[in-house]
């Protein structure tokens, strides 16, 4: 069946076999005893900031007891509260969304469990549940979930972390800058947002529903950065998901250049690129075209007995694809 189980603590981080890791997190129901109580936090900050979950199910995302005391009286509630029945099973009481492309390069920490992002996958849905048994886990991998690993309660049921692939609707990037300005307005915790590479949110949700929390790679300015247009692009900008081809995983960006010598750029902000010399690059690279006609990294899509409605596309690969390649291609200086 696949998965681990601990008595008391898993502790987890979502990979993609790239060199890419999400933040390290950690699931647990107790320090030493079996219990009831559920708790599930990044580990960066499980000091701070917790979603806790009760036996009777009343659940919240909020501070910890010491933040609290260090907030202003207006910030030591809670963020997120919402209720599960706690008579039902099984029983979803959180998400978490960690998408491929808000992954950032890095080995989790020692001991934590590798939990990876299949090949063509966008990103991984993470469910943490309690169900009856073993048994129960088992229906639910045959019914295609993944089983990552379980915790044990004090009465009855275990805790189940589950997976599944995850569908990406949309840019992500701005959805988590409206889930921020949403979120924290109002609110000042007293830590510095940008001191660890991850954020996260929450995606609006009923007061009866479990939250969806949506982890996102964090730099100073890097989310409202990759969220701009490409003003200086002297042809169109097109939307990433009407790419006239199958974007390669690692592509930053696409080129098209139609029969009629009109120019599309395609700027794809799912990627983990900073897209610093992006304009730059597309211009070495339609300057080429321009010149010499399209060498051997265009592809021609259409028919060739409708030359009029045929596409020249060729793609860009991001930061981090691209500084691999050059390591690869550099001699190795080993020992004779």
């Amino acid at each position: 069946m696949g998965g681990s189980k601990s008595a008391h603590v898993l502790r987890f981080a979502v990979v993609d076999g790239t060199g890419r890791s999400s933040a390290s997190w950690k699931l647990w129901t107790g320090n030493g005893r079996k219990m009831d109580e559920t708790y599930l936090a990044p580990r960066a900050i499980g000091g701070d900031l917790k979603l806790s979950l009760h036996a009777d199910g009343y659940c919240q995302l909020g501070p910890d007891r010491g933040v609290r005391n260090r907030s202003a009286p207006g910030d030591r509630e809670a963020l997120n509260r919402w209720r599960v029945d706690p008579n039902v099973m099984p029983r979803v009481i959180a998400l978490v969304e960690f998408h491929r492309a808000q992954l950032r390069e890095g080995v989790p920490d020692i001991g934590v469990t590798h939990v990876g992002i299949e090949p063509g996958e966008q990103g991984l849905l993470l469910a943490v549940m309690v169900v009856e048994d073993d048994s129960s886990v088992q229906g639910m991998v045959e019914d295609g979930l993944r089983f990552l690993g379980s915790l044990e309660r004090s009465t009855r049921g275990i805790v189940a972390l589950m997976g599944a692939p995850l569908e990406v609707v949309g840019d992500v990037s701005n959805q988590v800058m409206a889930f921020t300005q949403e979120a924290t307005s109002g609110w000042t915790m007293p830590t510095d947002p940008w001191s660890i590479p991850f954020g996260w949110v929450v995606r609006p949700h009923d007061d009866d529903k479990p939250p969806v929390i949506v982890e996102f790679a964090a730099e100073d300015g890097e989310l409202e950065t990759r969220s701009q247009p490409l003003r200086d692009f002297a042809g169109d900008i097109g939307d990433w998901d009407d790419l006239p081809i199958s974007a390669h995983e690692e592509s930053c960006a696409a080129i098209a250049v139609h029969s009629d010598r009109s120019e599309v750029l395609y700027q794809n902000h799912h990627s983990r690129c900073q897209h610093d010399h992006l304009m730059a690059e597309v211009e070495s690279v339609l300057d080429g075209f321009r010149r010499r006609g399209p060498d051997a990294g265009w592809d021609l899509i259409g028919p060739d007995s409708e030359p009029d409605s045929q596409i020249w596309v060729t793609q860009i690969v991001t930061d981090a694809a691209r500084k691999r390649m050059l390591d690869a291609s550099r001699p190795s200086l080993g020992a004779d």
